[in-house]
């Protein structure tokens, strides 16, 4: 099994989202971010869609940053824990404030980069928020120190280990794919198709507090239910499984495209 880090919706997922969230921005918003989102690495040409993959890679080289991608909390009780407050909410609010401020708490003039960083963290976490196994960890005589966030929670998925959180990062094995960063054209077109086949959906909220309640929610009532450490996926759950990230995804690119239309 891989080491225990918690990132969500592997790259595919990702990029879907910010896509999504592109496609609806203010054409105010859209030049802006358009604007601002190579401004950490020209060099590397990173777009706006490019860039929701970013934060897991600078990750990597910064373990200390991974508490950001996740809600950090309670610790033994029995049964399925909401983990809040934590660091995922928090750095979500951090990231607007940099960016829709002019001025830093010195009273010093933001920089772009610092701009520009914190909109690739917002693409990011905004979509990390909306994956259950993100804001909730499993407390049980299995896991009598949880199962962090899914992560030590082994299931098999036609015949192969892996941990539930990563199965739901996949979407049940729907999102499996990686794509060369940044984007090149025949990359933009894959997830302009992807976004097509995936449908859309209208949200307007954009308190953050909501979206890891229900992906609490969704944790508790759904994905700890009909499932076992060591067991073998059936294909109501996949079914299941499938149909809930496809629905979190699509309201993540929604709610991205809202918090950044209506603080920039």
């Amino acid at each position: 099994m891989m080491h225990l880090q918690a990132f969500a919706w592997w790259d595919a997922g990702h990029l879907m989202v910010a896509q999504m969230a592109y496609e609806q921005l203010r054409p105010e918003v859209r030049e802006f971010c358009d604007k601002l989102a190579p401004c950490l690495d020209p060099e590397e040409g990173m777009d706006f869609v490019s860039s929701a993959c970013w934060a897991d890679n600078f990750s990597n080289d910064f373990p200390l940053l991974f508490a950001f991608h996740r809600e950090d909390g309670a610790v033994g009780e029995q049964g399925v824990i909401f983990e809040t407050p934590g660091q995922l909410v928090e750095a979500i609010h951090e990231c607007i404030h940099t960016l829709e401020a002019t001025r830093n708490r010195k009273g010093e003039p933001i920089s772009r980069w610092s701009k520009a960083f914190a909109l690739r963290w917002l693409i990011h976490l905004v979509a990390d928020a909306h994956q259950p196994l993100h804001c909730a960890s499993l407390y049980s005589d299995d896991f009598e120190s949880g199962d962090r966030f899914g992560l030590a929670f082994n299931i098999y998925a036609h015949g192969q280990e892996i941990a539930l959180h990563r199965y739901w990062d996949s979407a049940a094995g729907l999102y499996t794919d990686r794509l060369p960063l940044p984007l090149d054209q025949a990359g933009l077109e894959q997830v302009a198709e992807w976004v097509e086949e995936l449908g859309s959906e209208s949200s307007d909220e954009i308190d953050p507090r909501i979206w890891t309640k229900e992906s609490y929610a969704l944790a508790r009532d759904v994905v700890y239910q009909g499932i076992s450490p060591g067991q073998e996926v059936t294909q109501d759950y996949q079914a299941l499984c499938q149909q809930v990230c496809r629905q979190r995804l699509r309201l993540a690119g929604a709610r991205l495209a809202a918090l950044l239309n209506a603080y920039l």
